[in-house]
Protein backbone atom coordinates (compact mmCIF):
# COMPACT_ATOMS: atom_id res chain seq x y z
CA UNK A 1 0.00 0.00 0.00
CA UNK A 2 0.89 3.47 -0.59
CA UNK A 3 0.54 6.30 1.91
CA UNK A 4 -0.60 9.68 1.03
CA UNK A 5 -0.04 12.35 3.24
CA UNK A 6 -1.24 16.17 2.02
CA UNK A 7 -0.13 19.22 3.82
CA UNK A 8 -1.75 22.43 3.60
CA UNK A 9 -1.10 26.08 5.20
CA UNK A 10 -5.55 26.64 5.01
CA UNK A 11 -6.14 22.88 4.84
CA UNK A 12 -4.73 20.99 7.76
CA UNK A 13 -2.97 17.47 7.22
CA UNK A 14 -5.20 14.62 5.92
CA UNK A 15 -3.36 10.62 5.49
CA UNK A 16 -4.57 8.20 3.80
CA UNK A 17 -4.01 4.69 2.44
CA UNK A 18 -4.52 3.46 -1.31
CA UNK A 19 -2.92 1.08 -3.90
CA UNK A 20 -2.99 3.56 -6.22
CA UNK A 21 -3.02 7.54 -6.57
CA UNK A 22 -3.84 9.53 -9.14
CA UNK A 23 -1.75 13.25 -9.67
CA UNK A 24 -2.63 16.31 -11.38
CA UNK A 25 0.92 17.19 -12.26
CA UNK A 26 1.70 20.50 -14.50
CA UNK A 27 2.53 17.84 -16.92
CA UNK A 28 -0.48 15.94 -16.99
CA UNK A 29 -1.70 13.50 -15.16
CA UNK A 30 0.16 10.28 -13.53
CA UNK A 31 -0.64 7.11 -11.39
CA UNK A 32 1.51 6.18 -8.78
CA UNK A 33 1.70 2.23 -7.78
CA UNK A 34 3.70 0.76 -4.95
CA UNK A 35 7.26 0.86 -6.14
CA UNK A 36 7.06 3.45 -8.06
CA UNK A 37 10.44 5.17 -8.74
CA UNK A 38 11.10 8.50 -6.78
CA UNK A 39 10.34 11.81 -8.18
CA UNK A 40 9.24 15.84 -7.18
CA UNK A 41 6.70 17.41 -9.75
CA UNK A 42 4.92 20.14 -9.84
CA UNK A 43 0.94 20.07 -9.33
CA UNK A 44 -1.73 22.06 -10.66
CA UNK A 45 -5.43 22.64 -9.46
CA UNK A 46 -7.12 19.50 -10.29
CA UNK A 47 -8.05 16.32 -8.14
CA UNK A 48 -6.31 13.64 -6.33
CA UNK A 49 -7.95 10.68 -6.55
CA UNK A 50 -7.23 6.91 -4.35
CA UNK A 51 -7.97 3.76 -5.66
CA UNK A 52 -8.10 0.02 -4.17
CA UNK A 53 -6.59 -2.15 -5.76
CA UNK A 54 -9.77 -3.30 -7.82
CA UNK A 55 -9.38 0.06 -9.47
CA UNK A 56 -12.16 1.65 -6.85
CA UNK A 57 -12.31 4.98 -5.57
CA UNK A 58 -11.18 5.22 -1.74
CA UNK A 59 -11.11 9.09 -1.98
CA UNK A 60 -10.79 12.33 -4.07
CA UNK A 61 -9.60 15.66 -2.91
CA UNK A 62 -9.64 18.82 -4.90
CA UNK A 63 -5.98 20.58 -5.00
CA UNK A 64 -5.26 24.57 -5.89
CA UNK A 65 -1.79 23.90 -6.78
CA UNK A 66 1.62 22.37 -5.57
CA UNK A 67 4.12 20.12 -4.64
CA UNK A 68 4.51 16.41 -4.71
CA UNK A 69 7.09 14.10 -3.16
CA UNK A 70 7.01 10.55 -4.16
CA UNK A 71 9.64 8.21 -1.88
CA UNK A 72 9.71 4.89 -0.16
CA UNK A 73 5.86 4.44 -1.40
CA UNK A 74 4.63 7.08 0.83
CA UNK A 75 3.12 10.22 -1.39
CA UNK A 76 3.66 13.73 0.31
CA UNK A 77 1.82 16.41 -1.35
CA UNK A 78 2.52 20.40 -0.38
CA UNK A 79 -0.68 22.06 -1.31
CA UNK A 80 -1.84 25.81 -1.21
CA UNK A 81 -5.70 24.18 0.06
CA UNK A 82 -7.27 21.05 -0.46
CA UNK A 83 -11.32 19.67 -0.22
CA UNK A 84 -12.67 16.64 0.27
CA UNK A 85 -14.18 16.20 -3.33
CA UNK A 86 -17.42 14.88 -1.77
CA UNK A 87 -17.83 18.54 0.25
CA UNK A 88 -16.91 20.56 -3.20
CA UNK A 89 -20.32 21.80 -4.16
CA UNK A 90 -21.79 23.93 -7.18
CA UNK A 91 -20.93 27.16 -5.63
CA UNK A 92 -17.33 26.36 -4.61
CA UNK A 93 -16.56 24.95 -8.22
CA UNK A 94 -18.47 27.92 -9.86
CA UNK A 95 -15.71 29.58 -7.98
CA UNK A 96 -12.87 27.56 -9.00
CA UNK A 97 -13.84 27.84 -12.78
CA UNK A 98 -14.41 31.56 -12.50
CA UNK A 99 -10.21 31.71 -11.31
CA UNK A 100 -9.19 29.64 -13.97
CA UNK A 101 -8.11 32.51 -16.40
CA UNK A 102 -6.11 33.91 -13.62
CA UNK A 103 -4.43 30.90 -12.77
CA UNK A 104 -3.71 30.29 -16.64
CA UNK A 105 -2.13 33.67 -16.69
CA UNK A 106 -0.26 32.47 -13.63
CA UNK A 107 1.44 29.58 -14.98
CA UNK A 108 2.01 31.27 -18.17
CA UNK A 109 3.92 34.16 -16.55
CA UNK A 110 6.24 31.16 -14.81
CA UNK A 111 7.01 29.47 -18.28
CA UNK A 112 7.64 32.89 -20.05
CA UNK A 113 9.92 33.98 -17.07
CA UNK A 114 11.61 30.31 -17.27
CA UNK A 115 12.51 30.36 -21.32
CA UNK A 116 13.91 33.68 -21.00
CA UNK A 117 16.14 32.51 -18.74
CA UNK A 118 17.12 29.68 -20.25
CA UNK A 119 17.92 31.49 -23.74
Amino acid sequence: MLKLTLFAPLGGKHTQEADMILLPTINGQIGVLKGHIALMASLQFGLIVLRDAKGLVLGSFYIDGGEVEVKDDHVKVLCNDFVDAKKCDKAFLEKQISSYPKKVSFYQSILNIVAKAAA
